[in-house]
């Protein structure tokens, strides 16, 4: 393990939800592009940066548009 790992291993960063305003917390494993839920709402969220910390909402399109294909293949 290297220093940065063992320096950090505790170390929890927080992000915050736009829609109820709770607390994200945000483990040393997570990594720019990891979905994140928030526990007060339930809102998704994909992690643009780390350091500081920023959060996007995921776009609810992506489940859309598969189903979209989905029925479309499957007429």
């Amino acid at each position: 393990m290297s220093k940065r790992n063992r320096r950090y291993e505790n170390a929890v960063r927080y992000g915050r939800c736009g829609m109820c305003d709770a607390d994200i917390p945000l483990e040393h494993f997570f990594e720019r592009g990891d979905v994140v839920s928030c526990g007060g709402c339930g809102a998704e969220y994909v992690i643009q940066a780390l350091q500081p910390v920023r959060l996007k909402v995921q776009e609810e399109e992506q489940g859309a548009r598969r189903k979209r294909s989905m029925k479309q293949g499957g007429i």
